[in-house]
Order: C-alpha cells, then sequence, then structure tokens
C-alpha cells in the first residue's frame, strides 16, 4: 500500500492524504496515473474556487438567447426545452433570477434532468447560458 500526501489546500491547514491500493491488476503507470487524475482535481479547484460554489445547473439570460437551438440539439439528457409564449407560468417553479419577464418563446433548462455537463454552456454563441455563483452565506472553520 502506499500512502500519497497533496499540498495543503488555503485555508485549510492539514494535507490532504490517501492511500492507494496496488494490487496485481494495477500497474506502476496507472497507479501514477491516479495520483496525476486526483492531482490534476485538487489543482483544477485550487486554481477556480468558484467552481465549489456553482449551481449544478446552468441558467438562461431569456434577454440573450436567439433561441437558435444549438443547446437543445446538443444537451445529453435533453433536459432543454423550447417552451412557446410561456409568459412567466411554465417555469417559474424553476426560475433563479426572477428578473426577466420572457413573453416570447423560450429555451429552459430542467434542473431536474440537467446533468450539469455544461455543454450547453460552451456551445451558446451568444453567451446566454450562464452557470450562477452561489452566494457564500458562512464558512466552516475547524
Amino acid at each position: 500500500m502506499a500512502s500519497v500526501l497533496f499540498a495543503a489546500v488555503p485555508g485549510n491547514p492539514k494535507p490532504l492524504s490517501g492511500n492507494i491500493s496496488t494490487t496485481r491488476s494495477k500497474t506502476a503507470a496507472s497507479v501514477v496515473q491516479s495520483i496525476r487524475n486526483i492531482t490534476d482535481t485538487v489543482i483544477k479547484y485550487y486554481k477556480e474556487p468558484d467552481l465549489l460554489k456553482m449551481n449544478r445547473t446552468p441558467i438562461i439570460d431569456c434577454s440573450l438567447c436567439k433561441l437558435c437551438g444549438e443547446c437543445v440539439r446538443s444537451c445529453p439528457q435533453q433536459a432543454i426545452l423550447f417552451l412557446p409564449n410561456t409568459g412567466c407560468a411554465k417555469c417559474v417553479k424553476y426560475c433563479i433570477s426572477m428578473e426577466t419577464e420572457c413573453h416570447y418563446s423560450i429555451c429552459f433548462i430542467n434542473p431536474e434532468i440537467c446533468n450539469g455537463c455544461g455543454i450547453c454552456v460552451s456551445l451558446c454563441k451568444n453567451n446566454a447560458i450562464v452557470w450562477k455563483i452561489i452566494p457564500v452565506i458562512g464558512q466552516y472553520n475547524t
């Protein structure tokens, strides 16, 4: 069994640590790759701490959406729908912003189906689909 120690995360004086057990089915290269994958994840969240505070489902800004349908076609979960002439009736349950009233056809991401993969965010040419940062309301210090 190999013991692994990672650099401390800012604000947390204790280093991240763990064990990787080697078996006959695991080669040294696969163990090294496992360590790299874990390290890459830690570095990603260290460099982009807002990823930890993001809502799992992106939101669509109705004022920027051009109804091109690219997001609807690309969604692997089929969580994005065109809602014709809804006003606020059909999507008010899921509305995050309550800032934009949509009187025309809109695209809507159903958070009960969305898996948070982000394909729609990366494909939207109008930047109408964005991640919503959840405000920090408190911290727990050990």
